[in-house]
């Protein structure tokens, strides 16, 4: 699951709601990794019961060392009190997106490192629940050793056959290569050839990488042209069938190709659990220049649902919308988007949620539905859970809220219950902050498990120390492992 980078809050009186302390003490929240080492970029793969692989990147004499920890439902970790070393090979002196998926068989790890030659490679481990490299001391390597830029390494479930890789190379040659590598961890499909291929003046970007039917996946991916700040990108989709053949033509299914995209902005991709994709994302029209968030659907037989260009979330012109993340109510099909709103000057934030029926009609009216008021403290990234009992549902927002001068910190907002195709003005519970005030947050990443606990990692740093941290939230408005 790909990391929120997130700025967090306090919650203060003119917001109109109480932050509550619980669970932003010691003893609600565990320690995942910490000691006197500096630990970066969490993410988490968890599995239906409730169990969590957790990796990170540690900061150690000698560079950047890839760590994992496999949590029980109760939070006890398997792989001893900071994990374990899954890699110490070298790496550049920055470090990249790393990609992680788990099933039952154990945890699948992809991420770039500079070993042997000084070349940037794509590697895989698996790791097996009780802690065994099931694919070897060194994992596999997936590319070839070329002198070239690899970045963005993704990886999704196929099928009992095993599993799909995309890596972006930035080169004379700028390409996007698939891997398959089954299982046991042999290499299926040759990079070389399976590869999405545009001009030499297009640059591609794997956004998301998610699981089709039939074996095949669907990924997402930006083409772009020109040079910063001109640079122009278009967003494809593209189906790659169990042998690792593109189903949609060279170029995919283009969803976007209007208005500038920022640079940085990196959709986001759900599941429609039918074999298609739901994205989100944020772009600027050329007249106005204000941010808006906008929406597609593409189903697994390559068919566009919404107009062309994407559902627009709000008609608030006057409002710039960053940071879109969606969940889907799959009863229904409605999808449900959140977004950060910012006013033109980009010094005040609010957060928003729209509901979105299948057939593309906004549910929440034309602004949508305000759940933090627009005030002058930054609030992005985020996160958005469904917790669901099979007639209403609530929403769990996950959020940066920072203040000036303050730490960032870690806000859940609750909301809800919502029924089902109607246009219900939900409660807003009192926010609750999840990290510790001395602590400063700057991403996270969680996942709801079959008995609707949301299981939350984020990096924190406090007195000079960076650790990974972790709590449950459960249906019932319980708290910590």
């Amino acid at each position: 699951m790909k990391p929120a980078l997130i700025t967090f809050l306090m919650i203060f009186i003119n917001f109109g709601i109480t932050a509550q302390d619980q669970p932003g003490t010691d003893e609600k929240v565990i320690t995942v990794a910490g000691g006197s080492f500096q630990n970066f970029l969490p993410l988490t793969a968890g599995l239906d019961d409730g169990n969590a692989y957790v990796s990170w990147f540690r900061s150690e004499p000698g560079g950047f060392k890839l760590y994992l920890q496999y949590l029980t439902e109760s939070g006890i970790g398997a792989f001893g009190e900071n994990g374990m070393l899954v890699s110490g090979h070298t790496q550049p002196t920055s470090l990249s997106y790393y990609d992680l998926c788990a099933g039952k068989s154990g945890a699948v790890l992809v991420f770039t490192d500079i070993r042997g030659s000084g070349n940037l490679n794509v590697h895989a481990y698996k790791i097996s629940p009780d802690g065994k490299n099931l694919w070897g001391p060194d994992g596999v390597t997936l590319s070839d050793d070329s002198n070239e830029y690899l970045f963005n390494p993704l990886i999704a479930k196929s099928d009992n056959e095993g599993y799909f890789v995309v890596w972006s190379v930035s080169s004379d040659n700028p390409r996007i290569e698939i891997k398959k590598v089954s299982s046991d961890g042999a290499k299926l499909s040759d990079g070389q050839k399976n590869v999405i291929k545009h001009s030499n003046e297009e640059s591609l970007t794997a956004y998301s990488l998610i699981p089709s039917d039939s074996g095949a996946v669907i990924v997402v991916y930006g083409s772009s042209t020109g040079m910063f700040p001109n640079m122009k990108t278009t967003i494809h989709v593209q189906k790659i069938d169990k042998n690792g053949s593109l189903l949609w033509g060279e170029k995919g299914i283009i969803v976007h190709d209007e208005g500038k995209i920022n640079i940085s902005m990196t959709p986001s991709v759900i599941s429609d659990n039918k074999g298609g994709v739901i994205i989100s994302w944020y772009s600027a029209k050329y007249i106005t220049r204000m941010q808006s968030v906008l929406v597609q659907k593409v189903t697994s037989d390559g068919r566009v649902i919404f107009e062309k260009g994407g559902i627009t979330v709000t008609d608030n012109a006057d409002l710039n919308q960053f940071y879109p993340d969606a969940a889907l109510n799959e009863r229904t099909g409605e999808i449900i988007i959140a977004w950060t709103g910012k006013n033109g000057a980009q010094s005040a934030s609010s957060l928003l949620i729209q509901k979105i029926s299948s057939d593309g009609q906004l549910l929440l009216g034309g602004t949508g539905y305000e759940i933090l008021p627009m005030s002058e403290h930054d609030i992005s990234a985020p996160n958005l859970f469904i917790e669901d009992d099979g007639k209403e549902y609530n929403l769990k927002l996950v959020y940066s809220y920072r203040s000036e001068g303050k730490n960032n910190m870690l806000m859940l907002q609750k909301t809800g219950p919502f029924t089902d195709g109607k246009n219900d003005a939900p409660d807003i519970a009192p926010a609750v902050r999840l990290s510790t005030p001395d602590a400063d947050v700057s991403r996270h990443a969680g996942f709801t498990d079959k008995t609707g606990t949301l299981r939350l990692f984020w990096e924190s740093e406090s007195t000079g120390n960076r650790t990974i941290k972790g709590t449950a939230l459960r249906a019932d408005g319980s708290s910590g492992y």
